[in-house]
């Protein structure tokens, strides 16, 4: 399993893990009394803020997503959408998820391994366990 503070390392490093074309513009970034894990800059120039969770997807995590996406979306924040990022969101989920309106995009330990490899920089995954 990828460590939370590897994942995202390798996710600012590869940002098109999540979506082509996005810039990252910080890590542990305060944004509105939130700490976000990542912030990206897509083409346009719409902000993305994502939570990176590297453990299993939860119960709780839907409440405490939402809450998150709650107190950064203020009336100010137009330009911001908020993504969770994990390595697997379980089915029951996924609809929780979908049906409190949070983004997520899960991204399998697996295919992150084939990205490092295409571009020969697995040791973004750190030393074998």
């Amino acid at each position: 399993m990828i460590s939370k503070n590897n994942l995202e390392e390798i996710l600012v490093k590869y940002p098109e893990l999540i979506e082509p074309g996005l810039v990252s513009r910080g890590r542990h970034v305060d944004l509105y009394g939130q700490e976000v894990d990542i912030l990206f800059e897509d083409k346009s120039g719409k902000r993305l803020a994502v939570q990176v969770l590297a453990a299993p997807i939860r119960g709780e995590h839907v409440g405490e997503m939402v809450s998150y996406q709650n107190a950064i979306l203020t009336g100010e924040a137009l330009d911001i959408s908020v993504m969770l990022v994990a390595d697997k969101v379980p089915p029951h989920l996924q609809t929780a998820f979908r049906h409190n309106g949070v983004t997520w995009k899960e991204i399998p330990g697996f295919k992150i391994k084939e990205h490092l490899d295409k571009r020969n920089d697995a040791g973004m995954l750190g030393p074998p366990e």
